[in-house]
C-alpha cells in the first residue's frame, strides 16, 4: 500500500504479514511507530518514494481504483461508478498500455527512460497487472465490448512465460485466468417503476452473501433499465414480471426463465 509518511501508523497497523508499505511525503514533525509489532514481527518492508519512484505507485493505484469502482457499483448500482470504471481504464489503456499486452507502469507522455518496466508477479500485494486483467475481464461481461476481452487476451499472452512456469508468482492473475476460462454470468435485478431498490432487497441480499465468482450483476428500475443498457445491454430490455422485483441469470445474453423469490435464484446461481 502507498499512503503519506503522516498517516503511517494506521498503514503499518492495517498492513498484512510480508506486506510492503510505501511512503510519500515528508512528515512534518515525528511519527510515533510500534517498530516491533508493525513493522519486525509483521516481516513488513518499507519504501521511502521520491521523485520518479511516485510513478510506481499512481500506476498501480489506477488499477486498483478501476476495481474499486467496480466493486462499488455492484454494491450501490449507482451508475456513475460504472461509468468512471470503464473511462478510467480507456484512459489507462491509451496511456500505459503496451501494443503487445500488458501495462508498463509508466505513461505514454512520461520523461523517456531506458526502459519502460512492466509488471510480471505478485507479491504480498497484487501487482497493477494481475488486477488490469481482472478488471478488463469484468468490464467485458459489463459492456459485451469485446475490445476489453482481447485487451485481457493481450495481457495473458505478456505474462504466458510466467504463468506456464511459475504461476504461483501470479497468484491475483490466477482469478483472472478462471474467469477467462469460465462462462460469466450475467445477473440483472430489476424493480417496478416508482419502487426503490429496498423492493429488491430480498433477492439482493441473496447475492451478496452469496458466493458468486465470474459475474457482473447489474440493478435498476424499469423506468432506469433502458438508459443503463447503453452501458450494460443485457439489461435494457429486462422487465419487473407481474410488477414485482425480478432477477435474471442470463450467458451471452441468453437467460433462464425469470424468478421472483430468493430460493429460486439461489436455485439458479447454484447450477
Amino acid at each position: 500500500m502507498a499512503v503519506a509518511a503522516q498517516q503511517s501508523p494506521q498503514a503499518f497497523a492495517a498492513v498484512r504479514l510480508g506486506g510492503r508499505v510505501q511512503l510519500l511525503g515528508i512528515p512534518k514533525g515525528e511519527v510515533p511507530i510500534d517498530f516491533a509489532s508493525e513493522i519486525i514481527f509483521k516481516g513488513i518492508t518499507v519504501y521511502g518514494v521520491i521523485g520518479r519512484k511516485m510513478y510506481d505507485t499512481w500506476h498501480q493505484m489506477r488499477r486498483y481504483l478501476t476495481a474499486g469502482l467496480l466493486d462499488l457499483y455492484e454494491a450501490t448500482f449507482d451508475r456513475r461508478w460504472l461509468d468512471e470504471a470503464v473511462e478510467l481504464a480507456s484512459d489507462t489503456e491509451r496511456r500505459f498500455a503496451d501494443p503487445a499486452g500488458g501495462w508498463f507502469m509508466t505513461a505514454d507522455d512520461h520523461e523517456r527512460l531506458i526502459a519502460r518496466e512492466k509488471p510480471a508477479y505478485d507479491g504480498a500485494e497484487p501487482s497493477g497487472t494481475s488486477v488490469a486483467l481482472l478488471s478488463a475481464l469484468r468490464i467485458a461481461t459489463f459492456t459485451t465490448d469485446d475490445r476489453w476481452r482481447a485487451v485481457a487476451e493481450r495481457g495473458f499472452a505478456s505474462l504466458a512465460a510466467t504463468l506456464t512456469e511459475n504461476p504461483l508468482a501470479l497468484a491475483e492473475a490466477l482469478l483472472a485466468v478462471d474467469y477467462a476460462a469460465d462462462q460469466a454470468r450475467e445477473i440483472a435485478i430489476v424493480w417496478p417503476r416508482g419502487a426503490g431498490p429496498e423492493s429488491a432487497a430480498p433477492l439482493l441480499d441473496l447475492l451478496r452473501r452469496t458466493f458468486v465468482p465470474n459475474r457482473a450483476i447489474a440493478a435498476a428500475s424499469e423506468a432506469e433499465a433502458a438508459a443503463l443498457g447503453a452501458r450494460v445491454p443485457w439489461i435494457a430490455d429486462k422487465i419487473a414480471l407481474d410488477g414485482r422485483p425480478t432477477a435474471y441469470v442470463c450467458f451471452q445474453g441468453r437467460c433462464e426463465l425469470p424468478v421472483h423469490d430468493p430460493d429460486a435464484l439461489a436455485a439458479r446461481l447454484g447450477r
